[in-house]
Protein backbone atom coordinates (compact mmCIF):
# COMPACT_ATOMS: atom_id res chain seq x y z
CA UNK A 1 0.00 0.00 0.00
CA UNK A 2 1.81 3.10 -1.25
CA UNK A 3 1.90 6.32 0.73
CA UNK A 4 1.39 9.48 -1.31
CA UNK A 5 4.28 11.91 -1.72
CA UNK A 6 6.98 9.26 -2.21
CA UNK A 7 8.61 7.64 -5.24
CA UNK A 8 8.63 3.83 -5.38
CA UNK A 9 10.68 1.29 -7.31
CA UNK A 10 9.91 -2.41 -7.43
CA UNK A 11 12.72 -4.49 -6.01
CA UNK A 12 13.88 -6.87 -8.75
CA UNK A 13 16.41 -8.55 -6.46
CA UNK A 14 13.71 -9.95 -4.15
CA UNK A 15 14.26 -13.47 -2.93
CA UNK A 16 12.26 -16.39 -4.28
CA UNK A 17 10.32 -16.67 -1.00
CA UNK A 18 9.09 -13.11 -1.42
CA UNK A 19 8.38 -13.39 -5.14
CA UNK A 20 6.23 -16.48 -4.65
CA UNK A 21 3.66 -14.77 -2.44
CA UNK A 22 1.12 -12.31 -3.80
CA UNK A 23 0.64 -10.78 -0.33
CA UNK A 24 4.34 -9.89 0.00
CA UNK A 25 5.71 -6.79 -1.70
CA UNK A 26 9.32 -5.65 -1.86
CA UNK A 27 10.07 -2.15 -3.11
CA UNK A 28 12.44 0.78 -2.65
CA UNK A 29 11.68 4.34 -1.58
CA UNK A 30 13.65 7.29 -2.87
CA UNK A 31 12.91 10.09 -0.37
CA UNK A 32 13.78 8.22 2.85
CA UNK A 33 17.42 8.64 3.88
CA UNK A 34 17.31 9.00 7.70
CA UNK A 35 15.73 7.30 10.71
CA UNK A 36 13.31 10.19 11.31
CA UNK A 37 12.05 10.05 7.72
CA UNK A 38 11.57 6.28 8.00
CA UNK A 39 9.46 6.61 11.15
CA UNK A 40 7.43 9.38 9.53
CA UNK A 41 6.70 7.10 6.55
CA UNK A 42 5.58 4.32 8.92
CA UNK A 43 3.18 6.70 10.68
CA UNK A 44 1.69 7.78 7.36
CA UNK A 45 1.31 4.13 6.33
CA UNK A 46 -0.57 3.38 9.56
CA UNK A 47 -2.86 6.34 9.00
CA UNK A 48 -3.72 5.30 5.44
CA UNK A 49 -4.09 1.54 5.98
CA UNK A 50 -5.72 1.73 9.46
CA UNK A 51 -3.22 -0.91 10.61
CA UNK A 52 -1.15 -0.40 13.75
CA UNK A 53 2.40 -1.78 13.61
CA UNK A 54 4.43 -2.73 16.69
CA UNK A 55 8.22 -3.02 16.78
CA UNK A 56 9.50 -6.58 16.95
CA UNK A 57 13.21 -5.82 16.71
CA UNK A 58 15.39 -2.85 15.83
CA UNK A 59 19.05 -2.99 14.82
CA UNK A 60 21.60 -0.36 15.73
CA UNK A 61 23.11 1.97 13.19
CA UNK A 62 26.11 0.27 11.65
CA UNK A 63 28.51 0.26 8.73
CA UNK A 64 25.95 -1.09 6.27
CA UNK A 65 22.63 0.36 7.44
CA UNK A 66 21.54 3.72 8.80
CA UNK A 67 18.30 2.30 10.17
CA UNK A 68 16.68 -1.15 10.18
CA UNK A 69 13.49 -2.18 11.94
CA UNK A 70 11.23 -5.25 12.02
CA UNK A 71 7.55 -4.68 12.79
CA UNK A 72 4.45 -6.84 13.19
CA UNK A 73 0.72 -6.24 13.26
CA UNK A 74 -0.59 -5.45 16.74
CA UNK A 75 -2.98 -8.41 16.44
CA UNK A 76 -0.11 -10.90 16.13
CA UNK A 77 0.12 -13.72 18.65
CA UNK A 78 1.38 -12.68 22.06
CA UNK A 79 3.30 -15.39 23.93
CA UNK A 80 2.42 -13.68 27.23
CA UNK A 81 -1.29 -14.43 26.77
CA UNK A 82 -2.43 -17.55 28.60
CA UNK A 83 -5.82 -19.18 29.12
CA UNK A 84 -9.16 -18.48 27.49
CA UNK A 85 -9.56 -14.79 28.36
CA UNK A 86 -10.62 -12.34 25.68
CA UNK A 87 -7.77 -10.77 23.73
CA UNK A 88 -7.23 -8.70 20.60
CA UNK A 89 -4.52 -11.14 19.50
CA UNK A 90 -5.58 -13.19 16.46
CA UNK A 91 -2.19 -14.56 15.45
CA UNK A 92 -1.97 -12.18 12.49
CA UNK A 93 1.05 -13.06 10.30
CA UNK A 94 1.40 -9.60 8.69
CA UNK A 95 4.90 -8.12 9.01
CA UNK A 96 6.85 -5.06 7.86
CA UNK A 97 10.59 -4.67 7.41
CA UNK A 98 12.22 -1.35 6.55
CA UNK A 99 15.94 -0.79 5.95
CA UNK A 100 17.72 2.48 5.21
CA UNK A 101 20.98 1.44 3.57
CA UNK A 102 24.25 3.33 3.32
CA UNK A 103 25.66 4.12 -0.10
CA UNK A 104 28.43 1.62 -0.90
CA UNK A 105 28.64 2.17 -4.65
CA UNK A 106 32.32 3.15 -4.67
CA UNK A 107 33.29 0.70 -1.96
CA UNK A 108 35.25 -2.52 -2.43
CA UNK A 109 32.87 -4.33 -0.10
CA UNK A 110 31.32 -7.56 -1.37
CA UNK A 111 27.85 -6.27 -0.43
CA UNK A 112 28.21 -3.03 -2.40
CA UNK A 113 26.07 -4.43 -5.19
CA UNK A 114 23.02 -4.75 -2.98
CA UNK A 115 22.54 -0.95 -3.01
CA UNK A 116 20.73 0.92 -5.78
CA UNK A 117 22.01 4.43 -6.31
CA UNK A 118 19.39 7.01 -5.46
CA UNK A 119 17.06 4.48 -3.79
CA UNK A 120 18.48 3.94 -0.29
CA UNK A 121 15.43 2.48 1.50
CA UNK A 122 14.23 -1.10 1.09
CA UNK A 123 10.77 -2.09 2.33
CA UNK A 124 9.35 -5.61 2.55
CA UNK A 125 5.65 -5.66 3.38
CA UNK A 126 3.62 -8.80 4.07
CA UNK A 127 -0.03 -7.77 4.21
CA UNK A 128 -1.90 -11.08 4.59
CA UNK A 129 -3.93 -10.09 7.66
CA UNK A 130 -6.20 -12.76 9.10
CA UNK A 131 -8.71 -10.17 10.33
CA UNK A 132 -10.68 -7.28 8.93
CA UNK A 133 -8.95 -3.92 8.93
CA UNK A 134 -12.14 -1.85 8.85
CA UNK A 135 -14.40 -3.50 11.48
CA UNK A 136 -15.16 -1.72 14.76
CA UNK A 137 -13.70 -4.59 16.82
CA UNK A 138 -10.31 -3.95 15.18
CA UNK A 139 -10.40 -0.15 14.85
CA UNK A 140 -11.07 0.34 18.56
CA UNK A 141 -7.52 -0.85 19.31
CA UNK A 142 -5.81 1.85 17.20
CA UNK A 143 -3.52 4.38 18.87
CA UNK A 144 -5.02 7.73 19.82
CA UNK A 145 -4.21 10.60 17.47
CA UNK A 146 -2.44 13.72 18.72
CA UNK A 147 -5.47 15.98 18.20
CA UNK A 148 -7.75 13.81 20.36
CA UNK A 149 -4.96 13.48 22.92
CA UNK A 150 -4.68 17.25 23.29
CA UNK A 151 -8.46 17.66 23.49
CA UNK A 152 -8.64 15.06 26.29
CA UNK A 153 -5.90 16.83 28.26
CA UNK A 154 -7.72 20.17 27.89
CA UNK A 155 -10.91 18.65 29.29
CA UNK A 156 -9.00 17.22 32.25
CA UNK A 157 -7.58 20.62 33.12
CA UNK A 158 -11.10 22.07 32.93
CA UNK A 159 -12.13 19.74 35.76
CA UNK A 160 -13.60 16.80 33.85
CA UNK A 161 -13.22 13.21 34.93
CA UNK A 162 -12.26 10.54 32.36
CA UNK A 163 -15.92 9.52 31.94
CA UNK A 164 -17.27 13.05 31.49
CA UNK A 165 -14.36 13.94 29.16
CA UNK A 166 -15.26 11.02 26.87
CA UNK A 167 -18.89 12.15 26.90
CA UNK A 168 -17.83 15.65 25.80
CA UNK A 169 -15.66 14.25 23.01
CA UNK A 170 -18.53 12.11 21.72
CA UNK A 171 -20.75 15.18 21.75
CA UNK A 172 -18.14 17.09 19.75
CA UNK A 173 -18.05 14.32 17.14
CA UNK A 174 -21.84 14.33 16.92
CA UNK A 175 -21.94 18.09 16.35
CA UNK A 176 -19.11 18.05 13.80
CA UNK A 177 -19.92 14.90 11.77
CA UNK A 178 -23.63 14.34 12.40
CA UNK A 179 -24.98 10.93 11.38
CA UNK A 180 -21.51 9.49 10.65
CA UNK A 181 -20.17 10.29 14.12
CA UNK A 182 -20.89 6.75 15.40
CA UNK A 183 -18.30 5.38 12.97
CA UNK A 184 -15.60 7.66 14.34
CA UNK A 185 -16.70 7.06 17.94
CA UNK A 186 -15.90 3.35 17.52
CA UNK A 187 -12.39 4.11 16.21
CA UNK A 188 -9.64 4.30 18.85
CA UNK A 189 -7.81 6.81 16.65
CA UNK A 190 -10.48 9.42 17.40
CA UNK A 191 -12.14 8.12 20.57
CA UNK A 192 -10.12 6.28 23.24
CA UNK A 193 -11.50 3.60 25.50
CA UNK A 194 -12.27 4.32 29.15
CA UNK A 195 -9.13 2.41 30.18
CA UNK A 196 -6.92 4.57 27.94
CA UNK A 197 -8.62 7.72 29.25
CA UNK A 198 -7.92 6.74 32.87
CA UNK A 199 -4.27 5.96 32.11
CA UNK A 200 -3.85 9.33 30.42
CA UNK A 201 -5.55 11.03 33.39
CA UNK A 202 -3.15 9.39 35.88
CA UNK A 203 -0.18 10.25 33.69
CA UNK A 204 -1.22 13.88 33.22
CA UNK A 205 -1.71 14.59 36.91
CA UNK A 206 1.09 12.34 38.19
CA UNK A 207 -1.15 10.47 40.64
CA UNK A 208 1.57 7.91 41.35
CA UNK A 209 4.35 10.36 42.19
CA UNK A 210 6.70 9.46 45.05
CA UNK A 211 9.46 12.06 44.70
CA UNK A 212 9.17 14.69 47.51
CA UNK A 213 10.05 17.50 45.10
CA UNK A 214 7.28 16.45 42.69
CA UNK A 215 4.82 16.26 45.58
CA UNK A 216 5.67 19.78 46.70
CA UNK A 217 5.33 21.01 43.14
CA UNK A 218 1.86 19.44 42.90
CA UNK A 219 0.82 21.15 46.14
CA UNK A 220 2.09 24.49 44.86
CA UNK A 221 0.07 24.06 41.65
CA UNK A 222 -3.07 23.22 43.68
CA UNK A 223 -2.81 26.32 45.89
CA UNK A 224 -1.96 28.39 42.84
CA UNK A 225 -5.25 27.35 41.23
CA UNK A 226 -7.13 28.28 44.43
CA UNK A 227 -5.47 31.70 44.57
CA UNK A 228 -6.22 32.37 40.92
CA UNK A 229 -9.85 31.41 41.51
CA UNK A 230 -10.23 33.84 44.42
CA UNK A 231 -8.98 36.63 42.18
CA UNK A 232 -10.87 35.78 38.98
CA UNK A 233 -14.15 34.65 40.58
CA UNK A 234 -14.27 35.78 44.25
CA UNK A 235 -18.03 35.29 44.68
CA UNK A 236 -17.61 31.57 43.94
CA UNK A 237 -14.25 30.79 45.50
CA UNK A 238 -14.12 32.91 48.68
CA UNK A 239 -17.11 31.20 50.42
CA UNK A 240 -15.58 27.82 49.57
CA UNK A 241 -12.20 28.90 50.98
CA UNK A 242 -13.84 30.14 54.21
CA UNK A 243 -15.64 26.81 54.55
CA UNK A 244 -12.44 24.87 53.95
CA UNK A 245 -10.50 26.89 56.55
CA UNK A 246 -13.33 26.51 59.07
CA UNK A 247 -13.53 22.75 58.57
CA UNK A 248 -9.74 22.47 58.82
CA UNK A 249 -9.79 24.24 62.21
CA UNK A 250 -12.64 22.04 63.42
CA UNK A 251 -11.86 18.59 62.05
CA UNK A 252 -8.13 18.76 61.23
CA UNK A 253 -6.82 20.25 64.46
CA UNK A 254 -4.86 17.08 65.23
CA UNK A 255 -2.38 15.23 63.02
CA UNK A 256 -4.70 12.24 62.57
CA UNK A 257 -7.59 14.54 61.73
CA UNK A 258 -5.50 16.36 59.14
CA UNK A 259 -4.43 13.09 57.48
CA UNK A 260 -8.04 11.88 57.44
CA UNK A 261 -9.18 15.14 55.84
CA UNK A 262 -6.45 14.89 53.21
CA UNK A 263 -7.47 11.32 52.33
CA UNK A 264 -11.11 12.37 51.80
CA UNK A 265 -10.31 15.63 49.97
CA UNK A 266 -12.23 15.92 46.71
CA UNK A 267 -14.75 13.21 47.56
CA UNK A 268 -18.48 13.89 47.76
CA UNK A 269 -19.48 13.58 51.42
CA UNK A 270 -23.20 13.49 50.53
CA UNK A 271 -22.93 10.14 48.77
CA UNK A 272 -23.90 7.22 50.99
CA UNK A 273 -21.87 4.05 50.43
CA UNK A 274 -23.81 1.12 49.13
CA UNK A 275 -24.49 -1.71 51.56
CA UNK A 276 -21.97 -4.51 51.29
CA UNK A 277 -24.06 -7.02 53.27
CA UNK A 278 -25.25 -9.17 50.39
CA UNK A 279 -26.14 -12.19 52.57
CA UNK A 280 -28.61 -10.32 54.74
CA UNK A 281 -32.24 -11.38 54.24
CA UNK A 282 -35.50 -10.07 55.62
CA UNK A 283 -37.96 -12.48 57.21
CA UNK A 284 -41.68 -11.87 56.92
CA UNK A 285 -43.64 -11.64 60.19
CA UNK A 286 -47.37 -11.96 60.79
CA UNK A 287 -49.16 -8.79 61.79
CA UNK A 288 -50.57 -10.60 64.81
CA UNK A 289 -47.13 -11.40 66.20
CA UNK A 290 -45.86 -9.25 69.08
CA UNK A 291 -42.13 -8.61 69.23
CA UNK A 292 -40.55 -11.11 71.60
CA UNK A 293 -38.24 -8.48 73.04
CA UNK A 294 -41.02 -6.02 73.81
CA UNK A 295 -41.76 -5.53 77.47
CA UNK A 296 -45.46 -5.87 78.28
CA UNK A 297 -46.83 -3.43 80.83
CA UNK A 298 -49.05 -5.86 82.73
CA UNK A 299 -50.17 -5.22 86.32
CA UNK A 300 -50.96 -7.77 88.96
CA UNK A 301 -49.98 -11.40 89.02
CA UNK A 302 -51.00 -12.03 85.44
CA UNK A 303 -48.10 -13.40 83.45
CA UNK A 304 -47.16 -11.38 80.36
CA UNK A 305 -47.05 -13.58 77.27
CA UNK A 306 -44.90 -12.47 74.33
CA UNK A 307 -44.96 -13.77 70.82
CA UNK A 308 -48.11 -15.04 69.11
CA UNK A 309 -51.14 -14.30 71.34
CA UNK A 310 -53.75 -16.98 71.82
CA UNK A 311 -56.89 -15.14 70.83
CA UNK A 312 -56.29 -11.38 70.53
CA UNK A 313 -54.84 -9.42 67.62
CA UNK A 314 -53.11 -6.07 67.83
CA UNK A 315 -56.25 -4.21 66.77
CA UNK A 316 -58.25 -5.74 69.63
CA UNK A 317 -60.29 -8.21 67.56
CA UNK A 318 -60.50 -11.83 68.62
CA UNK A 319 -59.61 -14.81 66.50
CA UNK A 320 -59.92 -18.53 66.92
CA UNK A 321 -56.60 -20.24 66.17
CA UNK A 322 -57.07 -23.81 65.06
CA UNK A 323 -53.76 -25.35 66.02
CA UNK A 324 -53.09 -29.01 65.35
CA UNK A 325 -50.51 -30.74 67.53
CA UNK A 326 -48.78 -34.05 66.99
CA UNK A 327 -50.98 -35.96 69.43
CA UNK A 328 -54.15 -35.19 67.46
CA UNK A 329 -52.75 -36.45 64.17
CA UNK A 330 -54.01 -39.85 63.09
Amino acid sequence: MDVEGYSYLENNDASSSVAGHDSVKSFRVKEITTEEQAKEWINKLQLKSCVTWRVSKAEREGRLNVFKQYLHCQHARDIRVRGERSSKKTGCPATLQITVQRSLINSRSKVAGRCVEGWPTLVTLRSDHNHSTTSASVLKHRDLCEESHQRLVELYHQGHSPSSALHCMKTDLLVQYGDTSHQLASDGFYMPSLSVAYKLFNKEFNLNITDPEDIMQSLDELFKRIKQGTVSNPSKYIPAVHKMVKNAAKFAATEDGLVSAMLTFGKDANLKPASTDTNRTKLGVKLSVVGRRHKLAVSGKRRGVCGHPTNVLRDGTSVDHQVTTMRYLS
